[in-house]
């Protein structure tokens, strides 16, 4: 997990082969080993624009700003908590 975190910059996994296993292989032995670790739930979501909004806000980045409220008015409007 630490490799595929930190774009591959932890040292080498390898398969029981012995040869390094691409970023996509790794994604993908992870992924069905452990799924509940690659959902991302509605939830989720909206927590991370509404922080994201928050920093374009504090930056003062309308683009920014009118991009996360657009997603978030899409999210309440397709009935979304």
């Amino acid at each position: 997990m630490a490799r595929l975190l930190s774009g591959d910059t932890v040292s080498s996994s390898t398969s029981m082969e012995g040869a390094p296993l691409s970023q996509l292989e790794l994604w993908q032995r992870l992924r069905s080993k452990y799924p509940s670790y690659f959902v991302t739930t509605t939830g989720d979501v909206k927590a991370w624009h509404e922080f994201q909004l928050a920093e374009s806000e504090l930056e003062e980045n309308s683009l920014g700003s009118n991009f996360h409220k657009s997603r978030l008015s899409a999210l309440l409007f397709n009935g979304n908590p």
